[in-house]
């Protein structure tokens, strides 16, 4: 048996694995890394269809919020780049965060009456119903 102190490729690939799925990736990279999910409540009332997505520490103007074939998407991309300079050494860092949730739409809801709001880190998009069209068989006439 060798025992010296080198690592085996075999011994140094357990250990990346190990590393993998038992740390995070900020503890495998040494930098924060950052997937965001936003939190979301969906709620209905009588008029409306009602979401609200926590997105704290964001602006209006961070957000893309879109409907297209009957599906909402509302998203964010930030870059997030961090320069730190302390007794003239300078440390700099690149940050990067988004979030993009996608929801079916509720044949009521009305695509043409979508509004969107952002208040005290939480953006709200309230989609209005369209008023119900009870189908109507037609008779047909046989001559």
């Amino acid at each position: 048996m060798n025992h010296n102190n080198s690592i085996s490729p075999v011994k140094g690939l357990q250990n990346f694995m190990d590393d993998i799925f038992n740390n995070s990736m900020s503890e495998i990279l040494g930098t924060p890394f950052k997937t965001n999910q936003a939190s979301v409540n969906i709620s209905e009332s009588d008029n409306d269809y009602h979401f609200q997505f926590a997105a704290p520490g964001l602006t209006k103007k961070d957000f893309n919020i879109e409907v297209h074939k009957r599906v909402l998407t509302v998203s964010t991309s930030i870059n997030a780049d961090q320069e730190t300079v302390i007794e003239g050494m300078k440390r700099q860092e690149f940050g990067f965060s988004q979030f993009k949730r996608s929801f079916h739409l509720p044949e009521l809801a009305d695509e043409e009456s979508i509004n969107a709001k952002y208040k005290n880190g939480i953006i709200e998009v309230t989609i209005s119903k369209k008023e119900k069209v009870e189908d109507v068989a037609t008779k047909i006439e046989i001559s």
